[in-house]
């Protein structure tokens, strides 16, 4: 929304900001069985995880959820998911987020994914990485994250990686995987899109917290 035009009606706060507060979140069952999920990510033994969803299912609420929630004992990063992000960028951004010191911008992509899983193993904690959009993600990218990910033995994961994305994001790292030379063993869970009576509760959850009082003709007319 432009800057307060939502005073005009009556809220006291800008009812769907892309990254909601966590006062806005709507437990819807499916978000909270994947919220749930994720904030006991560090128990499982796969180190990617691929949530798909089509446009508006509730992908980003869900991981600005977790980070809402994260345990303080696991470091976690959300990064947004472009058609111009290359491995090198989103490996320097990785070690950026999860302070490595060691500068590895002239190392080798190979090189790089090597000097990150060996500095967070080093460390012995949980790191959880995010990428939203994750679809738009140039092939290369993702091939690399695969490398990333399959660097890790099942049994002694540190670094997790969530890729969220709409439905192609499937395919995509499917046809990845064939030709992969690493193998990697992948969780792969999904989002439904909202039906009509889910959007109208989710919309009234919105806007009531936004301060629309319940006689308001806008909540009546939903």
């Amino acid at each position: 929304m432009p800057d307060k035009c939502w005073e005009q009606f009556g809220l006291d706060q800008a009812p769907f900001e892309e990254l909601a507060q966590y006062a806005m979140y709507f437990p819807l069952p499916e978000w909270q069985k994947l919220l749930d999920f994720l904030k006991y990510i560090t128990r499982t033994d796969k180190a990617l995880v691929v949530i798909n969803g089509v446009l508006g299912s509730g992908k980003t609420v869900l991981a600005a959820q977790y980070l809402a929630q994260t345990d303080p004992d696991v470091e976690s990063c959300l990064l947004k998911g472009s058609s111009m992000l290359s491995t090198k960028q989103l490996f320097e951004r990785i070690a950026e987020a999860f302070d490595i010191k060691e500068n590895i911008a002239d190392l080798s992509v190979n090189e790089q994914a090597d000097a990150i899983i060996t500095h967070l193993e080093q460390r012995q904690r949980y790191y959880v990485l995010l990428i939203d959009d994750a679809h738009r993600l140039p092939l290369e990218t993702l091939s690399n994250i695969i490398t990333l990910a399959a660097k890790q033995k099942e049994a002694n994961v540190s670094l997790y990686i969530v890729l969220l994305g709409e439905p192609q994001l499937d395919e995509r790292l499917h046809n990845l995987l064939e030709i992969a030379e690493e193998s990697v063993a992948i969780e792969q869970l999904s989002l439904s899109h909202l039906s009509l009576a889910e959007t109208k509760s989710y919309i009234k959850h919105r806007l009531t917290k936004s301060g629309l009082t319940a006689g308001c003709g806008w909540i009546c007319g939903i």
